[in-house]
């Protein structure tokens, strides 16, 4: 029997970090053979604000997260943010208690109301600050729990590494 795959969304950040990484090539194509990389057309578009002049090592960051979202994810994977995703990102708002404001967490909510709604099993952030927090994971939890969607666990990358590189 195949191996069932584990069906991911990288948050943007993680990008920018996979570019950083000496092996970053060798790191891509490893997740690509061990996870099912789903996407958001929410963090594919954040990749294409990053400034055309930023260089990572010998090449422009722009243009190495852009090349690394798009071998890893597969056009049919690429989820565009429809009206139930805005509809599930607003109720997590709702339920939400933090300190941060809705432009502060929209992309946050519609990337991880993306994957609620696509049966994605982990979303890989190192986002602590608003994707991560406590108040917003507990946002997702009871907002899901009332469209019967499951949450998706969230993991930083080098705990995601580890999984992949086993």
């Amino acid at each position: 029997m195949a191996e069932e795959f584990l069906r991911v969304l990288l948050d943007t950040n993680i990008y920018g970090l996979i570019c950083e990484l000496s092996d970053a090539r060798k790191t891509v194509f490893q997740i690509a053979e061990h996870s099912t990389v789903c996407g958001s057309r929410v963090v594919r578009q954040e990749l294409r604000n990053i400034p055309k002049k930023v260089i990572r090592g010998r090449a422009k960051l722009r243009n190495q997260a852009l090349e690394f979202y798009d071998v890893l994810v597969a056009e049919k994977r690429n989820y565009s943010v429809t009206d139930f995703v805005r509809v599930l990102a607003l109720e997590y708002n709702s339920m939400y208690k933090g300190s941060k404001s809705w432009s502060e967490l929209e992309n946050d909510f519609l990337i991880v109301a993306t994957a609620s709604i696509h049966s994605i099993n982990v979303v890989v952030s190192n986002d602590e600050r608003t994707m991560t927090s406590k108040e917003a994971v507990e946002a997702y939890y009871f907002a899901n729990q009332k469209f019967e969607l499951k949450t998706p666990d969230f993991i930083k990358f080098e705990e995601y590494k580890k999984m992949v590189f086993k």
